[in-house]
């Protein structure tokens, strides 16, 4: 009997757009687990003792290589996984096309949206609550650095064989989880 392909669930979006939520609320209806970019960024920024929008950008490029390597040592032994992360198309289109190339795999893409205005709000809050680790760029750039994008409220889908599922995230309790599920259900062949 053959044994079902992984799952790759990419859950992505803009800054605030509730990304880690969903991807852990996905983890416990799966069991998969979430390899969060921000997970990895603040451990190196505790491990190396840094801080400032330098090693706020170095961070994020280091800590996205981290969790592609990382998926792809868990996708060699036939775990499927979450990734949660801020990926953009122009960046990181190519380091995930050969993670996806170099395993069978089944692609879910999970892209969050929030209307702009809300978002710019959300954004605010969350970098005023003072709750998010230090090494975040909102700590070291104004608010003006992240406005133009905000506004957007979203960014396009990666380039990657699969699903596309996009969920408007501007009211958290307007979302219906149960759907998302289904979704990847289906989008995964019925499989998981």
């Amino acid at each position: 009997m053959a044994m079902p392909k992984p799952l790759v669930i990419i859950v992505s979006g803009l800054p605030a757009t509730g990304k880690s939520v969903l991807a852990s609320k996905i983890a416990r209806e799966f069991g998969f687990p979430v390899i969060a970019k921000d997970e990895y960024k603040e451990l190196l920024a505790d491990a190396l003792g840094v801080t400032g929008a330098e090693w706020s950008n170095r961070l994020s490029a280091a800590s996205r290589r981290l969790i592609i390597q990382i998926a792809g040592k868990l996708l060699d032994r036939g775990i499927s996984l979450i990734i949660d992360a801020n990926f953009s198309p122009e960046r990181d289109n190519e380091p995930l096309r050969q993670l996806v190339r170099g395993h069978d795999v089944e692609v879910v893409q999970i892209l969050c949206r929030t209307e702009g205005q809300t978002l710019m709000e959300r954004f605010v809050q969350r970098a005023a609550a003072g709750e998010r680790h230090p090494i975040h760029l909102e700590h070291h750039a104004g608010y003006e650095h992240f406005a133009p994008v905000l506004a957007i409220g979203s960014t396009p889908p990666l380039d990657l064989p699969g699903s596309v599922i996009e969920v408007d995230t501007t009211d958290f309790a307007g979302i219906d989880e149960a759907v998302i599920f289904d979704r990847v259900r289906e989008a995964a062949g019925g499989e998981q």
